[in-house]
Formats: structure tokens, C-alpha cells, sequence
């Protein structure tokens, strides 16, 4: 309020300020008072301006931008009337903010240029905060900044702790702007404790909201996404939408490789502000570009770039709109080379440095030196790469993995391949360890996606060498690198473990619904909604820069090959369309041509189709044509991807690692691996890890599960029991997600006879189905001593869903990521009749001494032959993962 109101005790200008008053903390409440104030101010037309201003204020919070319009002219109005300069002032500033708000900068600065005129003292330094604010809308942080500086100290001395606050926050905006991080995330929090004892909680919740963008800008994901959710919570108690969050929380999951996640987000952003040419249109289109790029969309983020240029440029904003020409510049086809497109990228990678965006401009200096070589102009090449290598060992991990890229293009333009495979191993140890600080298997995963370029250049340098040492260790450094870390969690997280229990109530009544024959739309959503919380809880987990050891490091070839002793190891790599292995078999590694990738991933395909419908078909004469068929594939299969190598293995004991595409192979029907010892991993590296881990102790806890709905499953564990009379059988009411979590916890073997699901849109919701619901990823990441040895019949048990960096999601992936020695899975659908004469002959084994590996072996040799289509099925069906002796 005004200091020329007379404000007595339920006066219209006691009412109106209360309105003031509740605008930070509970917009809605401050609208129906402003209201009250508005309907009997009759001959108060100073207080009948104060609440078409508070009034005008809340809905600029509520982000109802029309209305504060009209609300604020309003308030001009009749603060007109009353004839007061400094009402019509402060009218007039809230005004500036609103036209800010929907991106009308030119009449914001006009209108702050004559408010200004009208005010003094600390209504004068609340306009410089306000114009500070739309100079950073505009991109100008400098000047910005001098606004702050002058304005923070008159306030203070006026005792004005809102707008000392509001001081703080705009500065920590512009100071992160700046790179001055830390110093941001101070004035952020001093501003939330301001806010929070003036009782203005939606500002509160605004100052998290921004040390959220902060951690973000540190690359603290963990931290960015926690203050987010905290914020947002805040804003949805008031009933306040929130969606600059949505923008801000598609800019991190973008940085943590969460692209569909990403253009969720920005789809929700620009959903909710609507067709109003806005400000937050414009950054919406912006980021909606962003996340369609990063998902491979370049036609939608094209138009979504063009879209955002358009809004920027006309409301000013030139900061942003280089930006949205970064997006375009990025979008382009750069291969053609031409000096257009040279002086374009150019254009805006200076525009970039000049606004202070550092990781665009970091990669559109990449992409004008590279337009520059193929143009043959070293100059201006090395010249870019010179510039963007500079921030090697400054700043977030984009950042640094960026400039180390830079570098190792610039040295190898001066034909120093050493020194680019050295810059290229330093860019990926800056992913390490920023890897190592996220605590969720998730994040870690989707991080990979930063080193893709610098992986793909150092394979690119090792393949054109020929050097077969070289192409493994590149490949080893890059695959499968989130597994090597064991996931973070809390200690007894109990708000976990809750949601856990709630998701699995929720899905149980949504397969009740399903088997009543009914739609369960509700329930879906509110299983969807269950599993959006659980994910947020795990992705808080912050890791442990420390814990980056050994332990998570690639092995090196020569360790590999000592560990080898007499096994074989076969990895196969994709580059380019064709697909490679790297064999390592008594000290020798070599390397192998394979031939189109394209064409062994429609074989198999073909050999996909074939082994469900010999596991499913309708008729024994459909099952009978795809075995058939399914023999014939796999032995066109073998002949391409292992007929080039195995001669020179001979019947040594196989380690497969395979390519993301080639993780659900049935390997034991190809000729070269029917009867012989088989071990399927992710990496090199986690074989190593597995092999150099502990076996099942012999006499050791044995857990039988049997879960519902297996017309086999119990009788199978039962039959199981009786072979091992000491065993912990958890099966039908008892073998719930607790009861079975806790009875694997520190079992030296697990037997898991339950129905699965793979969940190719969410991996980590893949999952067991036990009597109270589904056992997913996330309880299986809680056990503290998961069993050496784990036999999952399940169907699809070993299935894995790939992400970017040969990374891999799902059952199998999370057992051997927690320590899990030997793991035999399924890479198919199994008929529930079929696996009892396999489980069996190869439990049969297994007490007997024999390894995993060659135990399946020889009991699935045994019954391949098999007439019965339900046996063959199930018996061609499992994999060994891990170490298989």
C-alpha cells in the first residue's frame, strides 16, 4: 500500500492492503478481498486503486495475463482520480511486469521510462528491480545487474524485506546467467528466507524454483529436479499453475539424456500457455525445439525454432531469438559445406558468447569449424576449435565434454591423432564423473548420451588404424558404462517404499478391471501418476564423486585376456551400417567384418516371429511351419554373425557381448552355440566384474518363489523343494513383493517361477508379478546381497530395452548392475507348460557342481530336440547372462 492512505481497521484501504498482502502467499484469496474493496470503494478511489493492483497482481500470478491487463488499467484509473503520482507509479510498475510477462517489451520499457519520472526512494528502487527484471528477459544480465546493485541498498535502509527479496531472486537469476553459481544460489536462498518470514509463500516457492534452474546450470541434476518438485508442490497447494517449471525441467532432463521425457515436458508447457504470442510461448516453442532435435525429430524441431525466431524477434528479444537460430543452425544439413552456411554458424556462435550462452556457443563454434575443414579453410577451422576447447576443465559436464571434443578435432586438424584420442578419453572421464555424483541407475543411463560424439570419433579413429586393441578398448570404454555403478538409495526410504506398495494396489485392481473384461482407464492413469512419483523419489538420489574407482572403470584388453584364460570372448560392435566383432581368445585379438547390420537384424526379426509362434500359435500345424522356419533363420543367423569367427575359437567356452540390437538373440538354436557353454553380458567389463565375484556358496540359502497365475509355477518350485530340502519356499498368499524381496536378500541362489512384463516405455516398471502386484527394477535395486545365482523362467525375463551408449535397461541389466554373479533368463515368450522338464534337468546339474553355463547348456541340448513345441520353446528361450562358470 501507498503511504497516503489512511488505513483504519476494515477500511476499504485496510481490506485492500490485506489484498497487497495476500498476493505472494494466496492469489486466489487476494482476488475475492480486491473484489470486496472494488464493490464499496464508492468515494476511495486511492483504495479502489491499490486493489484493481493487487487484483492485477494475482493474476499475473495465476498467469492470466488478459486480465492483469486490464486489471492494471484499472488501477491507472483510478489512481488517476485520486490524483496521486506515486499510486499512478506504482500502478504503472505493476503494469511493467504484466506487459513483460506476455512478451510486449517495448511497451514494458516505455512504461517503466515514465513511472520512473514519478517516483522516489524506495518506489524508485522497487522500478529499478522491476526494470532489472525485464533486462534479464531481454537477455541484458550486465545492465541488469546495475539495476540490482542500485536498488538493493535503498530498500534495505527503507526496511522493505519483500522487495529486498524480490532483489535477490532477479539478481540470482541474472548472476546464474552470468556464471556467477554460487553466488547465485546465495542470494536465492537469502531470498527464500525473506519470503518465507514475510509469510509470501508463492515467492518462497519461486526462489526454489530458481536455485533449481541454478543446480541445473552446475549440472546437479539430483538437486535441479528436487527443487522443482518442491516448488511445484508449493504452487500446487495455492492452485497456481507452474509452468515456467515444465521449461526448466525439460532443459535438465534434456542434459540428462531424458529426451522423450523432455518433449513431454515442453509439449505440456506450451499447452498451458496457450496461442498468446506470450513471453512463456515463445520459450516454450523454444524449448518444444530443443527436445524434438534431441529426440530425432528434425522437421517439428525445425518449425518449433522458426516458431520461437519469429516470437523473440518480435518482442526484442534478440538474446533468445540467437538461441532459436543455435536450434535452427543445428537442425540444418551443415554437410554441404557452403560459405552461407559457414558464415551463419559463425554469425551465431559470436551472438551466442555474446549473450553468455556458453554450451551453444561451444557447439556452434564445433559445427562452423567442421563446415570450415570440409571447405578446406584450416584457419578459420583451428581458429574455431581453438575457441571452443578453452573451457576444458571449467564449468558443468556439457560444458567440459564439449570442449574436449573441440579439442581432440583441433589436434587432430593438425594431425596429432594421439593427442585427439587423449582429449577424447580425458572428455569421457568428465562424464565419469559427473555420473558417479547421480545416484538413479536412470539418470546415469540416459547420461551417456554426452559422450556419444566422443566415443563415436575415438571408435571412428581405432576402426580407420585397424587396430583391433584400439577398437575394443574404445568400445569397452563406451558400453554399457552406467551398469559398472551400483544404483543410490536412501537408507530404509519408507516414502519409497510406500509408493511402491500403492503402485502395486493400483495395479492389481487395473488387471482385476482388465480380467472382468472392463476398461481401466482411471486406474491407468492413476498407476501412470504412481509411477511419475516413484521415479521423481529415485531420481533425488544424489551419488558419490568419491566412489568413481576402479570398480567403475573399462577394463583394459591385456586384464581381459588374463581373465579370459581358455574362454572366448566375442563382442560385437554397429559403426556406420555394418556390423564388426572383436574376438579376444588366448592373448589374440582380432578383428572381424560381418557384413549389413540392417540385413542380420531382419533375420532376426524373422527369427523373433518364429520362436513366439511356435511358443503361442494357434494350431500344431502353425507352430510346426515357424519351427521350421525358426531352424532355418538361426542357422542364416550363425552363418553371419559368428561363421566368420568361430573357427579360429574352436569349442572354447563363448562370452557374447552383443550390440544394443542383438540383446535378445536366442542364442542357444544357433548351430554354433547349441550344447555349448554360453555367456551373454553387457560389457566386457561387467563380465569381468561378475567373474571376479563370489558363486553360489555350496549349502547355501536356497529361495524358491512361485508366483500367481503360472498353471506350472507351483508345482514346478514344489517339485524344486523337494530336491532341496532346506530351501525358503515363498509361493501363493505368502509370496508377496516384501516377502519376496526379503527371502532373496542375501540368498546364495533365487528360483523365480512368476509371469513377467517388459515395459519397453519405462524399463525400470518391467517386473515380476507376485501375489500383491508387480516386482519391478525399483525393489529389486533395494536388496542389499542379491543372490549369486538368479533363474527367472519368466517370459521375456533377460529382455532389455537399449538407450544411447550400447546402455541397457531392465531385469536382467539391474541384477547383474547390483552383483549378481550368473542370471538365467528368457529372451522370449515361454509357455507356462513348457519349462518344468528343463527346470529341472538343469537344477539337476546345478547341485551337482556344475556352472551355470554349462548346466543350461547340456540341459537344453538335451531337450532342443524335443517333439513338444511347448518344451523346445521354453528350452530355446534361455540365455546365461554374467558369468556363466
Amino acid at each position: 500500500m501507498t503511504a497516503e492512505i489512511a488505513a483504519s481497521p476494515g477500511s476499504p484501504a485496510a481490506v485492500a492492503a490485506e489484498a497487497l498482502r495476500l498476493v505472494g502467499s494466496n492469489p486466489s484469496r487476494a482476488i475475492a478481498l480486491a473484489d470486496e474493496v472494488i464493490a464499496a470503494a464508492g468515494e476511495h478511489p486511492l483504495a479502489a486503486s491499490a486493489a484493481w493492483r493487487a487484483r492485477g497482481i494475482a493474476h499475473r500470478e495465476l498467469h492470466q495475463l488478459d486480465a492483469a491487463l486490464e486489471d492494471m488499467g484499472h488501477a491507472i484509473r483510478c489512481a488517476e482520480v485520486a490524483e496521486s503520482r506515486q499510486a499512478i507509479a506504482e500502478a504503472q510498475m505493476t503494469l511493467v511486469s504484466v506487459h513483460a510477462e506476455r512478451g510486449e517489451m517495448r511497451q514494458a520499457l516505455a512504461v517503466s521510462e515514465h513511472a520512473a519520472a514519478g517516483l522516489r526512494g524506495a518506489p524508485a528502487a522497487r522500478m529499478r528491480v522491476q526494470r532489472g527484471a525485464m533486462l534479464c528477459r531481454l537477455g541484458q544480465f550486465t545492465e541488469a545487474m546495475d539495476e540490482f546493485r542500485a536498488a538493493l541498498p535503498v530498500l534495505k535502509r527503507a526496511g522493505d524485506e519483500v522487495w529486498e527479496a524480490r532483489t535477490l531472486e532477479n539478481r540470482g537469476n541474472a548472476r546464474a546467467y552470468l556464471g556467477e553459481l554460487r553466488e547465485a544460489d546465495a542470494d536465492l536462498r537469502r531470498a527464500e528466507t525473506l519470503f518465507l518470514g514475510t509469510g509470501h509463500q508463492l515467492y518462497a516457492a519461486d526462489a526454489v524454483w530458481n536455485r533449481g534452474f541454478v543446480a541445473a546450470r552446475f549440472g546437479d541434476v539430483p538437486l535441479a529436479l528436487t527443487h522443482f518438485d518442491t516448488a511445484e508442490a508449493r504452487y500446487a497447494e495455492q492452485g497456481v499453475p507452474a509452468p515456467e517449471i515444465l521449461l526448466d525441467r525439460c532443459d535438465v532432463l534434456l542434459s540428462a539424456g531424458l529426451h522423450a521425457e523432455a518433449l513431454s515436458s515442453a509439449e505440456s508447457a506450451l499447452e498451458t500457455a496457450g496461442s498468446t504470442r506470450t513471453s512463456l510461448e515463445a520459450e516454450a516453442y523454444l524449448a518444444l525445439a530443443q527436445a524434438a532435435l534431441a529426440a530425432g525429430d528434425r522437421p517439428r524441431a525445425r518449425e518449433a525454432a522458426r516458431e520461437a525466431v519469429e516470437m523473440f524477434t518480435a518482442q526484442d528479444r534478440q538474446s533468445w531469438a540467437t538461441v532459436a537460430r543455435y536450434v535452427l543452425l543445428r537442425c540444418e544439413d551443415t554437410t554441404a559445406a557452403t560459405e552461407e552456411a559457414l558464415r551463419e554458424a559463425l554469425s551465431t556462435a559470436d551472438d551466442l558468447a555474446k549473450a553468455g550462452w556458453l554450451v551453444q556457443e561451444l557447439d556452434a563454434r564445433i559445427i562452423a569449424a567442421r563446415i570450415a575443414l570440409r571447405r578446406g579453410d584450416t584457419v578459420r577451422g583451428r581458429y574455431q576449435l581453438e575457441q571452443a576447447s578453452g573451457a576444458k576443465r571449467t564449468g558443468p559436464m556439457e560444458v567440459r565434454t564439449r570442449a574436449w571434443h573441440a579439442e581432440a578435432l583441433l589436434r587432430l586438424a593438425g594431425g596429432d591423432r594421439s593427442g585427439a584420442e587423449r582429449a577424447l578419453r580425458a572428455g569421457l572421464r568428465a562424464l565419469d564423473q559427473h555420473r558417479a555424483t547421480l545416484g538413479a541407475t536412470e539418470l546415469r543411463v540416459h547420461a551417456a548420451v554426452h559422450g556419444e560424439e566422443l566415443a563415436k570419433l575415438g571408435l571412428q579413429l581405432a576402426l580407420a588404424d585397424g587396430a583391433p586393441v584400439k577398437v575394443l578398448r574404445w568400445v569397452e570404454r563406451w558400453r554399457a558404462g552406467a551398469l559398472r555403478y551400483r544404483p543410490v538409495r536412501p537408507p530404509d526410504d519408507s516414502v519409497l517404499a510406500d509408493l511402491l506398495a500403492e503402485l502395486r494396489r493400483i495395479s492389481a485392481r487395473e488387471e482385476q478391471k482388465r480380467l472382468n473384461g472392463q476398461q481401466p482407464q482411471g486406474l491407468r492413469k492413476e498407476r501412470l501418476a504412481i509411477e511419475r512419483e516413484v521415479q521423481t523419489r529415485v531420481r533425488h538420489a544424489i551419488g558419490d564423486r568419491a566412489r568413481l574407482g576402479a570398480s567403475s572403470m573399462a577394463i583394459s584388453p591385456e586384464v581381459l585376456a588374463s581373465s579370459l584364460g581358455a574362454r572366448a570372448l566375442v563382442e560385437f560392435l554397429a559403426f556406420s551400417g555394418q556390423l564388426m566383432a572383436v574376438t579376444v581368445h588366448r592373448g589374440r585379438v582380432r578383428l572381424h567384418e560381418l557384413g549389413s547390420a540392417a540385413a542380420a537384424q531382419q533375420v532376426l526379426a524373422e527369427i523373433r516371429f518364429a520362436l513366439r509362434t511356435v511358443a503361442v500359435g494357434a494350431t500344431d500345424a502353425i507352430r510346426s511351419a515357424a519351427r521350421t522356419l525358426l531352424e532355418r533363420q538361426a542357422s542364416n543367423l550363425d552363418a553371419r554373425l559368428l561363421g566368420p569367427v568361430i573357427a579360429a575359437l574352436g569349442d572354447a567356452e563363448l562370452v557374447l557381448v552383443p550390440s544394443t540390437t542383438l540383446h535378445d538373440v536366442p542364442w542357444a538354436l544357433l548351430p554354433s552355440c547349441t550344447g555349448r557353454p554360453v555367456s551373454v553380458v553387457p560389457s566386457a567389463t561387467l563380465w569381468d566384474r561378475a567373474n571376479a565375484a563370489p558363486g553360489p556358496i555350496p549349502g547355501g540359502r536356497v529361495t524358491l518363489v512361485g508366483g500367481p497365475g503360472l498353471a506350472n509355477g507351483y508345482e514346478e518350485v514344489r517339485a524344486l523343494a523337494a530336491s532341496y530340502p532346506t530351501a525358503t519356499l515363498v509361493a501363493n498368499g505368502d509370496a508377496t513383493v516384501a516377502g519376496v524381496v526379503t527371502a532373496l536378500d542375501g540368498a546364495s541362489v533365487a528360483h523365480i517361477a512368476a509371469h513377467g512384463t517388459v515395459r519397453a516405455d519405462n524399463p525400470f516398471f518391467s517386473a515380476l508379478q507376485m501375489h500383491d502386484g508387480p516386482l519391478t527394477v525399483f525393489d529389486l535395486e533395494r536388496l542389499a546381497a542379491p543372490p549369486a545365482l538368479v533363474v527367472l523362467p519368466a517370459c521375456q525375463s533377460g529382455v532389455t530395452v537399449a538407450r544411447p551408449g550400447d546402455e541397457i535397461l531392465g531385469l536382467s541389466a539391474a541384477l547383474l548392475a547390483l552383483g549378481t554373479r550368473s542370471l538365467l533368463a528368457t529372451v522370449a515368450p515361454v509357455p507356462d507348460h513348457g519349462t518344468m522338464e528343463l527346470m529341472l534337468a538343469l537344477h539337476e546339474r546345478l547341485r551337482a557342481g556344475e556352472a551355470p553355463a554349462y548346466a543350461l547348456a547340456a540341459a537344453q541340448k538335451a531337450v532342443l530336440s524335443s517333439a513338444d513345441p511347448d518344451t523346445f520353446a521354453a528350452a530355446a528361450a534361455f540365455t546365461c547372462f554374467g558369468a556363466g562358470s
